[in-house]
């Protein structure tokens, strides 16, 4: 199974609109998230709940406020469903080592179940390929 990729991270912003929970928890949710895979990254801007913006491998300069970066394997061990034990969440992730969160961890944190909704999207955008 592949990891974080270009036409996986274009899938899940189209469709975060779909899902009736994200649209719930992420109601007040206005920030750019940098997804960060290695070699790969990808800024997702958020207004208001909704994706605006897509970027993928933004310039250095593209302000972002945070950041998830992990390397390629735990990107793809987390996108499994099931994930295997210790990559089912983020804080697994950072706990292992396997991922840090960088930037404005206050926002991360004001909208973490917003931002957990997405990601679980995000694993089953994977799962649809």
């Amino acid at each position: 199974m592949p990891g974080l990729d270009a036409a996986l991270v274009r899938r899940w912003g189209r469709a975060l609109p779909d899902d009736g929970e994200f649209g719930l928890l992420a109601r007040f949710l206005s920030c750019t998230a940098l997804l960060d895979s290695g070699d790969e990254r990808f800024l997702v801007r958020f207004r208001d709940g909704v994706v605006t913006d897509v970027a993928v491998d933004p310039d250095a300069t593209e302000p972002w406020t945070f950041a998830l970066r992990a390397r390629p394997e735990a990107w793809e061990r987390f996108l499994r469903d099931p994930p295997p034990p210790g990559f089912h969440d983020v804080w697994a992730l950072v706990s292992r080592g396997e991922m840090v969160v960088e930037g404005d961890t206050l926002v991360f944190m004001q909208n973490h179940y917003a931002l957990w909704r997405a990601l679980t999207v995000l694993r089953s955008e994977a799962q649809a390929v």
